[in-house]
């Protein structure tokens, strides 16, 4: 069973970025909107966007740099980590970590309605 795990669904925001870190690793930093629907006080639905922010490593950052565009309906999978940010006094913030991306639409889709073809690609450290 795992303790730490997180899968959410939306839509991507801005254009994936791929960054080099301090240490000369790759990474990939993308952000999604995920909509929540609930019914207020006075009995009205409502909608509020929520925004995530993932970081993915290694190969997979490479791979999905290629793949992940604005607007793509992707499901993300991975866990928590805590990240310090600042050392006196020490701050930490929660990043998460994509280990798993499912593009569930592709924009060659949106595009050509009638072509027939897979409507989701896998990407995994696994």
């Amino acid at each position: 069973m795992k303790q730490n795990h997180f899968m959410l669904t939306g839509l991507v925001g801005a254009k994936p970025e791929l960054k080099v870190s301090k240490n000369g690793n790759e990474y990939l930093s993308f952000s999604i909107a995920v909509n929540e629907k609930y019914k207020g006080k006075d009995g009205e639905e409502k909608e509020v966007v929520n925004w995530f922010q993932f970081v993915v490593f290694g190969d997979l950052a490479e791979s999905l740099s290629k793949s992940l565009d604005k607007g793509k309906k992707v499901v993300v999978e991975g866990k928590m980590t805590k990240k310090m940010v600042q050392s006196d006094p020490k701050k930490y913030e929660v990043e998460l970590q994509a280990k798993s991306v499912n593009i569930l639409e592709k924009r060659e889709k949106k595009e050509k309605a009638s072509e027939e073809s897979d409507d989701s690609d896998l990407f995994s450290e696994e």
